[in-house]
């Protein structure tokens, strides 16, 4: 502002230099409220978007647990486990720790299915699964593949499937008595009657339970 080019008006330099001022500050005032506005603005946008990723996120940790929860119920372990390994497919963006976890939840999924399913086998299913747990390893492939190995008490490999270990635990002194019994496969509807030739035709226990 050129204070000098307003005729009529005489001013003394003090004068100028007041009024200058005064224009300069009630300038830089407006500016300042401009800018202080656009970055509240900026501000607003930046949380609304955060909110929005936040929300997404929940909702679809929400679903992959609605997911994990309908598969446990109805036992499908197929879909448990794609559902599992969809969490960490992409590996490079997780944690070393989140993906053990993650590979762990995997493992201990098809462990407790498989216990499930050699417990029925036994006079007492909880107290077997209790045994059982111990006996039964789950392996994780490079390819995310699981593999079992079924072990004796002493930690050799006894099976590498439900029927060769069921097999193995009817042979087994520590387990065989603690398993149901088996009809004889000759002995009609009443079982062998006692016959010690039956024996002879009885079928495997994991011939009779698997078939």
């Amino acid at each position: 502002m050129n204070l000098d080019n307003i005729e009529g008006l005489t001013l003394t330099e003090e004068q100028k230099a007041t009024i200058l001022a005064r224009a300069q500050a009630h300038t830089d005032g407006e500016v300042a409220g401009l800018k202080a506005k656009n970055d509240a603005l900026m501000t607003e946008k930046k949380t609304a978007a955060e909110a929005a990723a936040a929300a997404e996120a929940v909702a679809k940790t929400a679903q992959e647990e609605a997911d994990l929860e309908k598969a446990r119920k109805a036992n499908d372990l197929a879909t448990l486990e794609q559902t599992l390994r969809d969490q960490f497919s992409d590996q490079s963006a997780l944690s070393d720790a989140k993906l053990e976890a993650l590979q762990e939840a995997v493992k201990n999924n098809r462990q407790n299915t498989v216990l499930s399913e050699l417990s029925q086998h036994f006079l007492s299913p909880e107290a077997a699964k209790l045994v059982l747990k111990q006996l039964v390893n789950v392996n994780l492939g490079d390819d995310n593949s699981l593999s079992e190995e079924f072990v004796g008490f002493d930690g050799a490999v006894v099976a590498t499937n439900p029927k060769q270990f069921i097999e193995w635990a009817g042979k087994n002194d520590n387990l065989a008595t603690l398993m149901k019994p088996i009809e004889s496969a000759g002995g009609g509807a009443g079982g062998s009657d006692g016959d010690a030739g039956g024996d002879a035709q009885q079928e495997s226990r994991a011939d009779v339970l698997y078939k």
